[in-house]
């Protein structure tokens, strides 16, 4: 007798959890398709997403966090022996507003223009600064020669002038005296993969700087 009560509980358990299915899935079916985010829940579940083109010597990608929501576009570097690269306003409609730290670091690279409608760099004389030209981001490391910072730069920012190990393209740096900050690792360099040393693979120039 109690082995059938046992049983006859269980199986209505069973219905009544089975009955709130069908709501369920009515619920889900006639939710409206929206731009919303995810859940964080269900968002980190999810992979980033990430498409990678190519564009006149530029690597341009394409995010999309968690596989959903806004896509963003970033330059993560530049094409071997490229010269020359334009920063273009946007790729497939989708606004470039970063360049990866270092993506512009090569030796081949003798200038860095900056499409008219981007709003977020401007080119002086085929440097790449800020969209108010206070900043210097990257300096082509194919420029070579000397150079002087042109007046009105403020800062000199983080690897602006970062380079391998036994680069010798640039001889001089001009400083202005407009400028204030020089962020860490602005004249930072890289050893050759070749010749890295264990715990000693980068070095930073500016430890080389004496005071006057």
């Amino acid at each position: 007798m109690k082995r059938n009560i046992t049983a006859l509980l269980t199986a209505m358990a069973l219905l009544m959890s089975c009955s709130t299915l069908p709501v369920l899935a009515e619920e889900i079916s006639d939710a409206p398709l929206t731009d919303e985010p995810l859940p964080a829940t269900v968002a980190e579940t999810l992979p980033p997403m990430e498409e990678e083109f190519r564009q006149d010597g530029l690597i341009i990608t394409i995010y999309t966090p968690y596989g959903y929501g806004t896509k963003y576009a970033a330059i993560p570097g530049v094409e071997q022996n490229a010269e020359s690269v334009t920063i273009p306003a946007s790729f497939q409609d989708i606004p470039i507003r970063d360049i990866v730290t270092g993506a512009l670091c090569s030796t081949s690279l003798k200038e860095i223009l900056v499409a008219e409608d981007q709003q977020y760099y401007t080119s002086k004389d085929g440097v790449l600064f800020d969209a108010e030209g206070s900043t210097l981001k990257v300096y082509p490391l194919g420029k070579t020669g000397t150079y002087s910072v042109p007046e009105g730069t403020e800062t000199l920012g983080t690897y602006a002038f970062s380079a391998p190990d036994d680069y010798k393209g640039l001889t001089e740096v001009t400083l202005p005296e407009s400028l204030r900050t020089i962020a860490p690792h602005a004249f930072r360099t890289e050893r050759h993969p070749d010749h890295r040393a264990p715990g000693d693979d980068r070095r930073d120039r500016c430890a080389d700087i004496q005071p006057l």
